[in-house]
């Protein structure tokens, strides 16, 4: 029974350390350690179950909250006076003093086997690369594959997963035997077994399909510490485009999750291939207008095309979910948030791409004007789609607006590329809009502020004779 006292102390005991550090004896719990220990000692549930400890018959260890020692989790048997390790159940005696000093009996039938040997747990089997012994174990104690190590917060899938050495076989057994560890995130990146397995996709997909076999279209969409889904780690670290294919196929949403800086898995797949040599050549190469006929180039662009068309799919724009055409990958580009210098090299590798038409009528260089994804770079990204197909300059879409129109409208500056939209095509400047029938200088006058008033300015500047009109 507990007694009241001011500066109680909790003692382990210790044999045979394998650190080579400690002599065999009682050693004092630090003082996080000692106060938490305390304080769960005193807590009167506690001391009812000691009191009541004839009557019990099943041993009952309490969780150590809000701390750990040396590294590790610990729980307690105050009715043994056992403390023990969370991860690998190797249990020490315990012992509580008021005195300020260490007890002085050694605890009977302590063997250095009992206290830090014992059998290896599964994480130490999968640390020796054991792989035989790993399914073993998960074989004959299914239950061991629902662990949690009490550092990492990694389930033995996590765990698996990250060792490019284990075979799809024992990844299969283990996520049979706890399927629900498919979805638990670790401890410090927050990541499930499927952000793990996605970063070592470089040239198997077994894996990742076996995982996603288990997985609710839901769990795709889990992200881990820098808000990254499983589509982020993949397209991040140049996993194969099976892999990016079947977690699409999964959960189409996943590719409308931004990280929490905001990069959407496209930017990912760029960052990713241009910090290669090979990747950042191509790309340089491209943006040139040079050919480059390069296997990794292809592997890589069937990415990009399937990211692209698969975002568009999810739009309203999209004129034919079912049967969308190459053609529509810039548009795709556009809707994603992609780079510039992917929708760049889209309009050099197919200019077709600067012609296809939206199921509004509008095309690339309409949705630069209209939504403006580059203000950084509009200029560039303007310029762009003008090379590839001037002839859109002068195309009005299906509410009768021009490029041109669409750009006024959206007040972008003269400077910024409108002042080539208007030389692509001059007819544009005299026609009236559709809503308004306002022609183009008339209407910049009227959506107000600086910039507004510098491209009527321009537009007067080359057409002085529109002021008759």
């Amino acid at each position: 029974m507990a007694t009241a006292n001011n500066n109680p102390q909790w003692y382990y005991f210790l044999r045979d350390d394998p650190h080579g550090r400690l002599p065999d004896g009682w050693h004092a719990c630090d003082a996080n350690f000692n106060q938490a220990v305390e304080h769960l000692y005193q807590n009167q549930s506690v001391l009812n179950e000691l009191n009541d400890a004839d009557n019990v018959t099943e041993r009952t260890f309490h969780p150590i909250p809000g701390t750990s020692m040396n590294g590790h989790q610990y729980e307690i048997d105050f009715q043994q006076m056992r403390q023990r390790n969370a991860g690998s159940w190797m249990e020490r005696p315990v012992e509580r003093t008021i005195n300020g000093l260490p007890p002085t009996t050694v605890p009977q039938g302590v063997t250095a086997a009992e206290e830090e040997e014992g059998p290896p747990t599964i994480f130490d089997l999968i640390k020796e690369h054991d792989w035989e012994a790993v399914r073993e174990r998960i074989l004959t104690e299914p239950t061991v594959a629902s662990l949690i190590h009490p550092v990492s917060g990694r389930s033995p899938l996590h765990t698996i997963c990250a060792m490019g050495s284990s075979s799809p076989e024992l990844i299969l057994l283990v996520a049979e035997a706890a399927p629900e560890m498919t979805r638990h995130k670790d401890k410090f990146y927050h990541d499930t077994p499927m952000h793990i397995v996605c970063r070592n996709s470089q040239k198997t997909l077994s894996k990742a399909t076996i995982l996603l076999s288990h997985c609710t279209p839901e769990d795709v969409l889990k992200r881990n510490v820098i808000g990254g889904t499983c589509l982020h780690s993949a397209c991040g670290h140049n996993a194969m485009f099976e892999v990016i294919e079947q977690i699409v196929r999964k959960n189409p949403a996943v590719l409308k999750i931004s990280t929490f800086d905001g990069i959407p898995p496209i930017r990912g797949l760029f960052f990713s291939y241009t910090q290669s040599i090979p990747g950042v050549l191509a790309v340089g190469k491209l943006l040139k207008g040079r050919t480059v006929d390069e296997g990794h180039l292809d592997r890589f662009w069937v990415k990009v095309s399937f990211l692209a068309l698969e975002y568009y799919k999810l739009t309203t724009a999209c004129p034919d979910k079912e049967n969308i055409s190459e053609d529509y990958v810039a548009h795709g580009l556009i809707h994603s948030n992609a780079p510039l210098n992917l929708l760049k090299i889209s309009f050099k590798r197919d200019p077709a791409c600067a012609q296809a038409i939206d199921r509004d009528g509008n095309t690339p260089l309409h949705l630069l004007a209209e939504r403006r994804p580059y203000r950084l770079k509009e200029r560039e990204a303007l310029l762009s789609a003008l090379d590839a197909f001037p002839e859109a300059a002068g195309m009005p879409n299906h509410e009768g607006h021009p490029p041109l129109v669409l750009a006024i409208r959206n007040k972008i500056p003269f400077a910024n590329g409108v002042d080539k939209i208007l030389t692509a095509d001059m007819t544009v400047v005299s026609r009236r809009d559709k809503g308004t029938s306002l022609v183009p200088f008339q209407l910049a006058a009227t959506v107000g502020g600086p910039e507004a008033l510098n491209t009527t300015f321009s537009l007067l500047s080359a057409f002085p004779q529109e002021l008759s009109r």
